[in-house]
């Protein structure tokens, strides 16, 4: 006869213990719903990164009496529509006017067209244009607190400058420099000449001696 042991043989000839094994730890069902509330809540916010943003234009006056309303912006809606630039949609705020558009090639091109019309050359400049990516995030996620994630400038695709020089100044300011030669010029031979403070006539240089032999 065998001997009785707290082993039992196995079919492969292994040896098992008789003893139970303990059953495994069950996972709660609030845990489960802990991992789905959280995970709920990070699509709900990580949702306005879907929404992708406009390209729009801010328009914005220099000066208080000539604010920026719904009638100057729909007389800028139709000067861009003329021009074959396809407006999106436009609104006021606080902080001046938005015109949105399609592409950035539109964009550019809606920027000259604005500075343009606004900025006529020559005359003081009365409102600034500048380039915009205008949300699309819908109301409801926004008053939530949802944004999108704000990419840095690598990602975007860098940055465009525009630089653009005001021709009337820069022309003013060059005949003042020629006009201040003029009169060390004058000093240095003993030249005597009137006061010069209004030298400067226009795109001309007016010089006033005391006697015509000068």
């Amino acid at each position: 006869m065998s001997r009785e042991t707290g082993l039992t043989g196995s079919l492969l000839g292994l040896r098992q213990s008789s003893a139970r094994r303990a059953p495994a730890a069950r996972i709660g069902a609030w845990r489960y719903c802990l991992l789905l509330l959280v995970a709920g809540v990070g699509c709900l916010y990580a949702a306005p990164n879907l929404f992708a943003p406009d390209f729009a234009l801010q328009i914005r006056a220099d000066r208080a009496e000539r604010p920026v309303d719904d009638a100057l912006l729909g007389d800028l809606e139709r000067l861009l529509e003329s021009d074959g630039v396809a407006v999106v949609g436009a609104s006021t705020s606080a902080d001046g006017g938005l015109i949105r558009v399609r592409s950035s090639d539109d964009q550019l091109r809606a920027a000259d067209l604005l500075r343009e019309r606004l900025n006529p050359l020559g005359e003081e400049r009365q409102y600034v244009v500048a380039l915009n990516l205008a949300s699309t995030t819908p109301r409801w996620l926004r008053d939530i607190g949802g944004e999108p994630m704000a990419l840095g400038l690598d990602l975007r695709g860098g940055a465009h400058f525009v630089l653009q020089v005001d021709m009337a100044q820069a022309l003013g300011m060059r005949l003042k420099d020629e006009a201040e030669k003029i009169k060390d010029m004058l000093r240095e031979a003993r030249v005597r000449y009137r006061r010069a403070d209004d030298a400067v006539d226009g795109e001309t240089i007016r010089m006033r001696f005391a006697t015509p032999q000068l």
